[in-house]
């Protein structure tokens, strides 16, 4: 990571998002594309539950058709069971299998060689009603159980449910076709035979099943005409009709009942052969429309993808080029501000988001770097004002202590020269013999001499008491001066002091926003954890829901089959007559304990489905959120990278201006230790003047013989000093050739000092 730039970074952070967000709209085209596949790929199973329900209409139209309408009734059996192989066909080519589909297809099949005896029995006039409950009804039944079955294979629940319906009425029917018959034989005043009462309790058990069924998964379109129906006259006399069929004990042939029952019969026929036709045209409506609408959303999610997908590049373009721009800019003035350029504002500091507080901690720098300057040219200019100072009090030191080395020399060589002259008015005036005249001149020169000393002394004392005032006065100059100088670099320290706490301060903060933003990295490490465990958690919960979706569809299966035996047993039990009266009624009691099990199995299963889709979508989201968490850790990160360089550079930084603070307090202590040596110059050329006054008192105690000798030498010796300091030009100038080695003694010990 650390050999690409800033964009390609960045580049590669969105990539991720970008990537999933991608997979995600190509995972919802290809589901909206495969619901629309699958849906068309169930059309089949529609289309053969059409057939199903068609063979399961026209059989018993057929069974009730007239001399006149018994040639169209027969073609449309036969069209229907040319539709139903042909559907048949269609279905097994995609590989599907089904045995209950395929046990009813066959068995509307094997029914065909009874269909064409039972036909030429009715062409004959030979016909039995028991023929065709034994042909014609069980080949309806196995129509009306590929329409079931169809439903129950078919995965959209909303056509599921159509077709649960549609089966559901036609069940209905199917009881009304069941008791018509029936009903006549009963009016005619013949009871019914066993086998006849145990059809008859079927079509009861068809009917008080199926219609709650009908009633609630068909539209309003189909149950309303058909509650109109049951609550008119025609309604009401088939009821009262059916609660007498039940009892089977009829008083004899009732006529007039009879007909009320044929012709409420046949409307209800001609009812059903409206409500049929209609619900299988809206079965197919809802279909196609569905179908329809899965293709429209497929088309419509791949468009929206695509655009989502050009939009989300162009704004991903966009960003990044800005980021990465101002990040740019950015860097390249803190690369210009560590060059030295401190006049250019820092961009972007105006901006409240992190570029904003960036640019603004770089701002602090600049300020900062700005005043570290400023101060370094303060110090220069201060350490550079203390150097002329010391200089020129060098300079001024140095030309007074040549002056007075002048004037001391030209006072002494004028004292020897008046000493070594002789002074002639001692005692001995005469000249002694040639060979005492050395011993006189001797005596008269160690006289002369010694009185001349003794003025000379005096004199001397003079002079240095006027010299060391002199000393005194320049030391206290001096003094202050490097008093002066001592507070410009105390000051200066106390700058320093100031600007090396701030930039202290300034690496604490630094390092105390590094450890903000490490324990900002670590709690989103731990948001991520929790993420994942979060996602374990649904995806144990989305397990578990499958499984009860695997139980509640075993609980289905098994409920259908207890409904088959229950049947059976029925069946069975018409059949045994009045000894297995007792046992169909518990049959029929199974049969509905597993219809209702089935039913409540199914509303399980659809429970369940919604919740696997709402713990899915769960996941989903939980997996965004781990992946949002996942970016914002790595920018954290990044953020940490450049916190430590930051503080790095402001520990460095605080460094130097330790070690610049530690000179400058140096540079302090030496100029204070200068003051003290001041000090006590100052103090040694008032102890040297306090001792040239005990050296005249003492001078003063001494007799040479008359006081006029050593006024007028005291006078005589006052006027050359006194010239020798108003023309101190021509002085130097004849005194600097005689002291050029004594200035260099001189400056080499100031240079010491």
């Amino acid at each position: 990571m650390a050999a690409l730039s800033l964009r390609k970074q960045l580049y590669l952070i969105a990539l991720a998002p970008l990537v999933a967000f991608l997979w995600l709209s190509i995972s919802a085209v290809w589901t909206s594309y495969q619901q629309y596949a699958e849906l068309n790929q169930q059309m089949v199973v529609q289309t053969l539950a059409m057939a199903g329900g068609r063979m399961a209409q026209v059989l018993p139209a057929e069974a009730f058709a007239t001399p006149e309408n018994r040639a169209d009734r027969r073609k449309a059996v036969d069209e229907g069971l040319v539709e139903l192989k042909s559907a048949f066909a269609a279905w097994k080519e995609q590989g599907r299998k089904d045995d209950t589909i395929e046990n009813a297809f066959n068995l509307i099949l094997s029914k065909e060689p009874g269909l064409a005896a039972y036909r030429k029995n009715m062409d004959a006039g030979v016909e039995s009603s028991n023929e065709a409950l034994v042909v014609l009804q069980p080949a309806s039944a196995a129509g009306l159980e590929l329409v079931r079955r169809s439903g129950g294979t078919i995965n959209d629940l909303q056509l599921a449910r159509f077709i649960e319906g549609y089966y559901a009425l036609m069940q209905v029917n199917d009881s009304g076709l069941i008791e018509f018959r029936q009903g006549e034989q009963y009016y005619r005043g013949e009871p019914l035979k066993p086998v006849q009462y145990a059809f008859a309790l079927h079509a009861k058990g068809l009917r008080e099943r199926f219609t709650p069924i009908m009633r609630e998964f068909l539209p309003s379109e189909i149950v309303q005409p058909f509650d109109a129906f049951r609550s008119g006259p025609d309604g009401q006399a088939l009821a009262t009709g059916r609660v007498k069929l039940q009892e089977n004990t009829p008083a004899g042939p009732d006529e007039a009942a009879g007909s009320a029952w044929t012709k409420a019969s046949g409307a209800q026929a001609a009812l059903m052969r409206e409500l049929i036709p209609k619900t299988a045209a809206m079965l197919n409506a809802g279909a196609q429309q569905k179908l329809d609408s899965l293709y429209s959303s497929f088309i419509r999610a791949a468009v929206i993808a695509v655009g989502v997908t050009l939009v989300v590049l162009g704004l991903f373009f966009f960003v990044v080029r800005a980021v990465s721009r101002m990040i740019r800019a950015t860097a390249d003035r803190m690369h210009r501000l560590a060059e030295g350029d401190r006049d250019m504002p820092i961009p972007f500091a105006d901006r409240g988001d992190e570029i904003g507080g960036m640019a603004r901690s770089v701002e602090v720098f600049r300020e900062a770097a700005i005043r570290n300057a400023q101060l370094e040219v303060e110090a220069e200019e201060n350490r550079r004002k203390a150097e002329l100072d010391r200089l020129e009090v060098q300079r001024i030191a140095e030309a007074e202590a040549e002056d007075r080395l002048n004037r001391a020399t030209g006072s002494l060589a004028l004292a020897l020269k008046r000493l070594s002259s002789g002074d002639m008015l001692c005692e001995i005036q005469e000249q002694f013999a040639p060979q005492f005249e050395a011993l006189r001149h001797d005596f008269n020169t160690s006289v002369q001499q010694l009185r001349d000393v003794l003025l000379s002394v005096g004199h001397s004392a003079h002079v240095v008491s006027g010299g060391s005032g002199e000393i005194s006065h320049a030391s206290d100059d001096l003094a202050k001066r490097t008093e002066q100088q001592a507070a410009s670099l105390e000051e200066t320290a106390a700058a320093l002091e100031e600007i090396t706490a701030n930039v202290t301060a300034t690496s604490r903060r630094t390092g105390e926003a590094r450890d903000i933003v490490r324990n900002t990295r670590n709690r989103a490490e731990q948001s991520g954890v929790v993420v994942g465990n979060a996602v374990t958690a649904m995806e144990r919960i989305e397990h578990a829901s499958k499984q009860i979706s695997q139980i509640i569809g075993v609980i289905d299966e098994i409920a259908f089959q207890t409904n088959l035996l229950a049947l059976n047993a029925g069946v069975e039990a018409a059949r045994a007559g009045e000894a297995g009266k007792g046992f169909a009624v518990v049959a029929q009691e199974v049969r509905e304990l597993a219809q209702r099990s089935a039913n409540a199995a199914k509303e399980i299963k659809h429970l369940i489905g919604n919740s696997e889709l709402a713990v899915s979508e769960g996941v989903k989201l939980v997996h965004d959120t781990g992946d949002g968490l996942t970016a914002i850790a790595a920018l954290v990160l990044t953020i940490n990278e450049h916190m430590d360089a930051i503080a790095s550079a402001a520990h460095e930084q605080s460094v130097g201006l330790g070690e610049v603070n530690h000179a400058v307090n140096h540079m302090d202590q030496a100029t204070q230790k200068n003051a003290a040596m001041v000090e006590e110059m100052n103090a040694a050329s008032a102890g040297l003047a306090q001792e040239a006054a005990n050296l005249a008192q003492l001078l003063s105690q001494f007799r040479t013989g008359t006081d006029a000798p050593a006024t007028a030498s005291n006078a005589t010796g006052r006027p050359p000093v006194q010239d020798v300091r108003r023309s101190p030009a021509p002085a130097r100038a004849s005194a600097r050739p005689a002291v050029v080695g004594n200035t260099a003694v001189a400056r080499e010990n100031w240079e010491e000092f």
